[in-house]
């Protein structure tokens, strides 16, 4: 908690979870007015065609609404969300599948049981189902093949969802009209049949999203994935900025080194080998703190700006970047209109 200039950083060392907690004034989103539908019987806009006809263009996340991780220890790492940072269980399945929360969202954190930890999946709120409509073909008129799941509603939670794949090659979500929890709402947190888990309605469930491939692959370094092709397509069309604030192991390493410019924290650690791999290798035992510190990447040339933290990391990167914007008026430069 953050109390003053007390701060605590919690882990969870099973699925490779990092919280840094503090307290800080409840978020307030502006409210959203809905555009009048027609239903049976009901005519909400009589003689005016409906409003998202014409609001072509970017249809904007609201904000970050929820990731979904995988775990190998289902049980642990719920104790942990819940008894370490508070979080609440909304709704289970099968013991296979959890939902959690932190605010009045359904939930903020997803859980899947599975051989293997890795970030499922993150989730983008937007305002409604035309949003997510008008989203949708934003993205796939410059290609149709982000295209992943969708459109349908989930039964846990109730959104409505739509899934793509983002520009690295994972999975994103676009949602809208998720369950509401207030604190004071009598809410019954139950655990439903496995055919409740991932939807009421919608397209089938594709193979590679309960069952990616990616995950495990029979190779040796498991790199051959179309992330790092999907990354070397940015070569020459944009600058690609590498950030590091913790540690950085293995292919994200290797991703990582493809960046034109890499930032990192002073608690970075950074190495082709992880703990384990160099354990397995039979190189001895080692913390990840003990491998690629950052004071020896940053004097060796890996790491190009080294920073204090997280924040001075974002405004070097936004100064970098900045160099490539090419020429700009005194008013463009100030921010004055």
């Amino acid at each position: 908690m953050d109390r003053g200039d007390v701060r605590q950083q919690k882990s969870d060392e099973v699925v490779g979870m990092t919280a840094r907690v503090a307290v800080r004034p409840r978020i307030t989103q502006a409210s959203y007015h809905p555009k009048p539908m027609n239903y049976p019987g009901v005519s909400s806009r009589p003689g005016d065609r409906a409003p998202a006809l014409f609001e072509a263009g970017r249809a904007t996340p609201r904000r970050l609404g929820h990731f979904l991780y995988t775990t190998t220890d289902f049980e642990s790492t719920i104790g942990f969300l819940t008894g370490v940072l508070g979080f609440k269980v909304s709704d289970t399945s099968a013991g296979m599948i959890a939902f959690l929360r932190c605010s009045e969202d359904h939930h903020n954190i997803g859980l899947i049981k599975a051989p293997v930890p890795f970030l499922h999946h993150t989730s983008w709120q937007l305002n409604d189902l035309d949003a997510i409509g008008q989203g949708a073909q934003n993205l796939l008129a410059v290609d149709p093949q982000r295209s992943v799941w969708g459109l349908g509603r989930h039964f846990l939670g109730s959104n409505l969802f739509w899934y793509f794949r983002d520009p690295a090659g994972n999975f994103a979500e676009y949602y809208a009209d998720m369950d509401q929890i207030p604190e004071a709402a009598e809410w019954e947190c139950r655990d439903w049949a496995p055919d409740k888990s991932l939807y009421a309605w919608g397209p089938p469930v594709p193979p590679d999203f309960v069952h990616p491939g990616d995950v495990d692959a029979p190779v040796v370094a498991g790199l051959n994935v179309g992330t790092f092709a999907s990354f070397a397509k940015l070569n020459g069309q944009v600058p690609v900025v590498g950030v590091v604030a913790g540690r950085c192991f293995a292919g994200n390493a290797a991703l990582l080194g493809c960046a034109d410019v890499i930032i990192a924290t002073k608690n970075s650690n950074i190495g082709m080998g992880g703990p384990a791999m160099v354990e397995g290798g039979g190189l001895g035992v080692f913390k990840p703190e003990q491998i690629g510190p950052s004071q020896v990447q940053h004097a060796n040339g890996v790491i190009d700006i080294l920073v204090d933290d997280e924040a001075q990391a974002v405004m070097a990167a936004r100064q970098y970047l900045s160099f490539f914007q090419g020429s700009v008026s005194v008013d463009e430069a100030t921010g004055v209109t």
